[in-house]
């Protein structure tokens, strides 16, 4: 990575989130982010099978990539500016 990347990505790090280093912790240490998933499964009852659908929750932990970090503070600058200029 070069100097002028990590300059640019603690910047946009201090407008979006208030300090320098929040983007770091997002692609070193990630988010736990919630993961739903639906499952079916056939179920024997007195009367034959019976089909029942079953939920999994669970907590994930997401990394993301210098690439991803920096998109996703741009889009929230834009964002951040948008709302602003309605609000104007």
């Amino acid at each position: 990575m070069t100097r002028t990347l990590r300059e640019e990505l603690n910047l946009l790090s201090k407008q979006v989130f208030g300090t320098s280093s929040k983007w770091q912790k997002l692609v070193n240490d990630g988010v736990k982010e919630p993961y739903e998933r639906e499952r079916k499964v056939m179920v024997p009852t007195s009367t034959g099978l019976r089909e029942k659908s079953f939920v999994d929750k669970k907590s994930v932990l997401r990394r993301y990539s210098v690439e991803e970090v920096k998109k996703l503070m741009l889009d929230m600058v834009e964002a951040n500016k948008k709302n602003k200029e309605s609000l104007a």
